[in-house]
C-alpha cells in the first residue's frame, strides 16, 4: 500500500523502513536510497540518493559535482564559437540552470546529507565558470546570482523532488537573460504579478525513485502556470512572418521541453522577457549538445538566420573540450572540404595513418547512424588527444545525422594517426574521412 509524504515517519515506522540520522537530527524518506545495492540498475548512477523527511528533499549525488572551470582549451574554443556565431550575425547566449544545493542552501543539504558537503565551495566554483564564458563573449546571466538574491525566489527558484526548475524558476531566468542582454533596460514583466491560469502538480522525478524504491507515494508538488500573452510579441511565430531579424532560437534540455510540451514555459517566459519571437527546438532526453547539433546541421539554421541562439542545460551537465568541438565542427561544417578516405571499421573500430591534420574532421557514416563516435588522434611525438562525441537516439529521431565534424584547430597539424570507434544504432563497417583546412 502506498502512503503520501506526511506523516512519512508513521509510514517508515509501520513498515519497518530504517531511518538514518542525518547530521542535522532528521530522517530520510527512504532509506534504502542511500544504498547503490538497493536501487534499479537505471538509478544507480545517481546513488546515494540524498532524501531528507523533515523538508521533503532530494538530491542525486550528480549534483553535488562542482568543478564547472573551463580550462584554458575550452576557454579558447568558446570564443571562437561566439567568434564564429558573430561572424554570421547571430548573438550566442546560455543558461546554464544553477546547482539545486547551492538554490536549496546549507541548512537544506546539511539537514538532507549525513556527511558533510561545502556548498559555498560548489557555488564558487559556479561562479567562476560565469565569468569564464562572459569573458569569451558569451550572453551569460549568472542564474545561480539571480534564484538566491532573494529569499521567495530561492524557496520557488526548483522543485524539492524534481531535478527542474519551476515555472518560477524559468521566468526568472528569462529575465536575468534579458539583463544580460541590456542592464538597463527595465524588466518586461513583475513575476509576482503574472496571472496565473492554473496549478500545475509535479509527480517528480526524484519522487519517482522513491516510489520505485520505497513504494512510498510523496505530495506532489505545485508550480504556477502564467499567461505571458500580455507580453509576447504581436507575430505569429518565427518565420511565421518575415521577421528574422529579432528571431530567437532556444535549443535546449528537457528544462525547455519537459513532457515535450515545454511544460514550464521557458520559450514563452524567454520570448516575454526579450519581447521577441522564440522557437523552441529543445529535446527532452536529447543531451546537451544534441538538440543545438540538430539545428546546425539540419540546415535549419543556415535557412532560418536567427539573430540569437540560447543554448539551454542544467549544470549537471559540464563543458568540456571534446563537446565544445563538436559544436564548433557543426558550426563550421559548411566549409569546403575533401574526401581524404574511406575506412572501414572492424568490430566498430578502425586504425588509419594520415598525412596531414585537417583543422575541421568530418566523419560521414556510409551504413549507419552511431550514436557515440569516440576519437583517438596520435602524434609522431608520442602525444595524444581523446575526443568522446556523442548523440542522443532522440535528437537522432527528429534528424537523421550521419556526419559527424569536429574542429580540430588549435592541435598540430602534419602526419597523426586516427583511431576510431563508434557505439549504438546500426552497425556500421564503413566511414567516409572528409577534411578542410578553412576555419583553422
Amino acid at each position: 500500500m502506498k502512503t503520501s509524504l506526511s506523516p512519512i515517519r508513521a509510514f517508515a515506522v509501520a513498515t519497518g523502513i530504517s531511518l538514518l540520522a542525518t547530521s542535522a537530527g532528521s530522517a530520510p524518506i527512504c532509506a534504502q536510497m542511500l544504498q547503490e545495492a538497493e536501487l534499479d540498475k537505471k538509478y544507480k548512477r545517481l546513488a546515494p540518493i540524498h532524501n531528507d523527511a523533515d523538508t521533503g528533499w532530494i538530491f542525486g549525488s550528480d549534483q553535488f559535482k562542482g568543478g564547472y572551470e573551463l580550462s584554458s582549451v575550452e576557454q579558447s574554443l568558446m570564443a571562437r564559437i561566439v567568434q564564429e556565431f558573430d561572424a554570421r550575425g547571430t548573438t550566442f547566449a546560455m543558461l546554464i540552470a544553477p546547482p539545486r544545493p547551492v538554490v536549496a542552501g546549507q541548512d537544506i543539504v546539511d539537514q538532507t546529507r549525513a556527511d558533510a558537503f561545502d556548498v559555498s565551495a560548489q557555488s564558487a566554483s559556479f561562479a567562476e565558470m560565469v565569468k569564464q564564458l562572459r569573458a569569451a563573449g558569451v550572453v551569460m546571466p549568472d542564474l545561480q546570482a539571480r534564484a538566491i538574491s532573494d529569499a521567495d525566489i530561492r524557496s520557488s527558484y526548483y522543485f524539492s523532488r524534481d531535478t527542474h526548475w519551476t515555472n518560477t524558476g524559468a521566468a526568472h531566468s528569462a529575465l536575468a537573460l534579458a539583463e544580460a542582454l541590456d542592464a538597463n533596460a527595465s524588466p518586461a514583466f513583475d513575476v509576482n504579478e503574472l496571472p496565473v491560469v492554473e496549478t500545475f502538480q509535479e509527480r517528480g522525478s526524484l519522487a519517482d525513485i522513491v516510489r520505485a524504491t520505497c513504494d512510498v507515494d510523496p505530495q506532489k508538488e505545485q508550480a504556477p502556470v502564467y499567461d505571458y500573452t500580455a507580453f509576447l510579441p504581436s507575430v505569429g511565430g518565427l518565420l511565421d512572418d518575415v521577421d528574422t531579424e529579432n528571431a530567437v532560437v532556444l535549443a535546449g534540455t528537457s528544462f525547455s521541453d519537459r513532457y515535450k510540451r515545454d511544460q514550464y514555459q521557458s520559450a514563452d517566459a524567454i520570448s516575454a522577457a526579450l519581447g521577441r519571437p522564440v522557437k523552441n527546438v529543445s529535446v527532452s532526453g536529447g543531451g546537451m549538445l544534441g538538440p543545438l547539433e540538430q539545428y546546425m546541421l539540419s540546415g535549419d539554421y543556415a535557412a532560418e538566420q536567427p539573430s540569437m541562439i540560447v543554448w539551454e542545460f542544467p549544470y549537471t551537465y559540464q563543458l568540456n573540450e571534446a563537446t565544445l568541438r563538436q559544436l564548433l565542427g557543426a558550426l563550421i561544417s559548411d566549409s569546403s572540404t575533401s574526401d581524404i578516405a574511406t575506412i572501414a571499421l572492424d568490430g566498430g573500430k578502425a586504425k588509419q595513418k594520415m598525412d596531414n591534420l585537417p583543422s575541421l574532421l568530418g566523419l560521414r557514416a556510409i551504413d549507419g547512424m552511431p550514436e557515440k563516435v569516440s576519437l583517438k588522434l596520435r602524434f609522431p611525438d608520442g602525444e595524444t588527444t581523446k575526443l568522446s562525441l556523442k548523440r542522443n537516439r532522440r535528437v537522432l529521431e527528429k534528424t537523421a545525422l550521419d556526419t559527424w565534424w569536429v574542429d580540430l584547430g588549435e592541435l598540430p597539424k602534419g602526419p597523426f594517426t586516427l583511431e576510431v570507434s563508434v557505439k549504438g544504432g546500426s552497425k556500421v563497417t564503413r566511414m567516409q574521412v572528409l577534411g578542410s583546412q578553412s576555419g583553422a
